[in-house]
């Protein structure tokens, strides 16, 4: 089997209740690279070059997935935020010209 092009490829997790497990199926090659050690698998298609272009499995011990949450600022948070960095910039540049100028002093 070949790799399918990006726009095709998937990665499904699901859990069955009945056997309180979960399984893995990937069409993505980097993706099945990262799981190939938390997966028992049933299926497994390995192009000659070695990438694993299927994969498909149980998973085994325990695993946690977190979905990235994209932020969104609103325009006015992001100029508060912008704002602010601003302002701590000028005090760390002030600070760190003031206690430059004092070694200079001293030395």
């Amino acid at each position: 089997m070949t790799v399918h092009p990006g726009n095709e490829q998937e990665v499904i997790i699901s859990y069955d209740k009945e056997l309180n497990e979960w399984h893995y199926y990937g069409d993505v090659p980097t993706l099945n690279r990262k799981w190939q050690d938390l997966v028992d698998a049933d299926r497994t298609e390995v192009e000659p070059n070695g990438t694993i272009s299927v994969l498909e499995g149980t998973i085994t011990g325990n695993v946690s997935i977190r979905r990235k949450v994209k932020s969104t600022a609103t325009p006015e948070q992001r100029r508060a935020a912008s704002i602010r960095m601003k302002e701590l910039r000028r005090r760390q540049l002030a600070s760190g010209s003031a206690s430059e100028s004092a070694e200079i002093q001293k030395g």
